[in-house]
């Protein structure tokens, strides 16, 4: 078969012309395109390689300090640090009556989400020789 002759079935019983499957397919490409270039995008915005003296300085965004803190606990750059390894990188940690199960409670900001109800934190937890043994993000 050839040119328009070249016909594909639909599930219906129908037919459709080979221009017709040619533009579904470069919708399917474009639609394609546009999903993975939001996604590059989000990732890009949403994600910071940790900066010390942007997240101690008061003015920083709470967004760019919950992106460093995901940078932080996907690096594992806090594990086995000492207390004042941890209070030199981060300042000092907040007093707060949340967590009390940690040792140190850094708050991030709102929650990531479309209706942000709760607040992220970074959460971090020493043995007993006052090392880090956990470091983690929660949500209150």
């Amino acid at each position: 078969m050839r040119g328009e002759d070249y016909r594909c079935f639909c599930a219906e019983g129908g037919h459709l012309s080979r221009a017709a499957v040619k533009k579904g397919i470069i919708l399917l490409l474009a639609v394609g395109a546009l999903l993975l270039s939001a996604f590059l995008l989000y990732q890009h915005t949403h994600y910071r390689h940790f900066d010390a003296a942007l997240w101690k300085n008061n003015a920083t965004r709470s967004s760019i300090r919950l992106a460093m803190a995901d940078d932080l606990v996907a690096t594992q750059r806090l594990n086995k640090l000492s207390r004042a390894g941890v209070l030199d990188l981060l300042g000092e940690p907040l007093k707060t009556p949340y967590f009390k199960e940690f040792d140190m409670v850094y708050w991030l900001g709102p929650e990531r989400a479309f209706m942000s109800i709760d607040s992220e934190w970074l959460v971090i937890k020493l043995d007993s020789s006052g090392h880090v043994e956990e470091a983690k993000i929660v949500r209150d």
